[in-house]
């Protein structure tokens, strides 16, 4: 935790710290709103927002009678982000708590005076530009941040320990995580990784390094980037692991790579299905290669024209032209 959650939120909604009781005879219109917005879905939002108002009521803050907390859910829809940060600023909430990294960060660009109290800062808050530093935040933004690069680290070589013939472990993605979630995947991968992706702009990557370049400029094309495991094989020993999974996302930030052009975003959904091979060697990933339909992912990047259109047929009869030179030739 950044400040401390009581004198925060005590001096945000202009309540007296010694006796939080006292508060609603202080607000003519009423007591003060608590704005709570959720990326997820409205079953699992109100058990957040249930557990915050049990929170508040231990304090002396009890919803209803000297607060009232203002409740959104965005349903995992990105389009509906902004739209709810933006209506609970307009109805004046005294601050904001915000849960997930995608809202977090909207509300932050939307104001810099009205208090934020942020779940889930993610990796390194300070890399990610959220606050100045650990020690002093700055700004209108406190909260909690729940996963290291270093944790990883540690909790794997603690389950090493406790299981030394480990070759299999699974690492949950939320398909809103940040960019800065990487390192703690990274640490996961060997010093000489190879990572092979016909998408990409190299084809065959090697090294951390280069595997993270590749994953971050991903996530800045494709936001909510997210993978969903549909089936998995293993082999006996572990060292071998392949799965068949659904990829998905929007098209919201340009996509960038070195000595090329950047592809501009178009704002569509991206679907398709994939397979993917890993070779595990002493519980590190060693080597990873991807396979999936490029053609058709350009296609649904606006690279290459729709299926079934004009501009497709035109694209098709020039490149059957092209082949029969090409056999003519040799």
């Amino acid at each position: 935790m950044l400040l401390r959650r009581r004198n925060f939120l005590a001096g945000a909604l202009g309540l007296p710290f010694i006796c939080p009781g006292r508060a609603h005879a202080q607000t003519a219109a009423g007591p003060p709103e608590i704005g709570f917005v959720y990326e997820g879905i409205a079953p699992a939002g109100a058990v957040r927002a249930k557990a915050f108002q049990e929170g508040l009521k231990s304090k002396g803050y009890e919803d209803g009678r000297n607060v009232v907390t203002v409740v959104r859910n965005a349903e995992l829809n990105p389009e509906r982000f902004e739209p709810l940060v933006r209506e609970l600023f307009q109805r004046d909430v005294k601050i904001l708590f915000a849960a997930g990294h995608a809202i977090i960060r909207i509300a932050q660009d939307a104001t810099k005076s009205t208090p934020i109290v942020a779940l889930d800062l993610e990796s390194d808050p300070v890399k990610d530009g959220l606050i100045q530093s650990i020690v002093r935040p700055g700004g209108n933004l406190t909260g909690m941040f729940f996963d290291f690069p270093d944790f990883a680290r540690k909790w794997l070589q603690l389950l090493m320990e406790v299981q030394p013939n480990l070759a299999r472990l699974a690492v949950l993605w939320d398909s809103a995580t940040g960019k800065h979630q990487v390192d703690a995947v990274s640490a996961l991968m060997t010093d000489d990784v190879i990572y092979e992706d016909p998408a990409a702009p190299s084809p065959v990557m090697h090294g951390r390094a280069a595997v993270e370049q590749h994953v971050h400029r991903a996530f800045a094309g494709i936001p909510d980037l997210h993978l969903e495991k549909l089936e998995e094989w293993v082999t006996q020993g572990g060292e071998v692991i392949a799965s068949y999974f659904r990829f998905s996302g929007t098209f919201a930030g340009e996509l960038t790579a070195p000595d090329l052009p950047p592809l501009a975003p178009t704002g569509g959904r991206l679907e398709m299905l994939g397979m993917d091979r890993s070779e595990i060697s002493d519980g590190r990933l060693a080597r990873h290669q991807i396979f999936w339909d490029i053609a058709e992912l350009s296609r649904q990047l606006g690279a290459l024209p729709p299926r079934g259109s004009r501009a497709e047929r035109i694209s098709r009869h020039l490149q059957r032209l092209t082949a029969r030179r090409m056999r003519r030739t040799h």
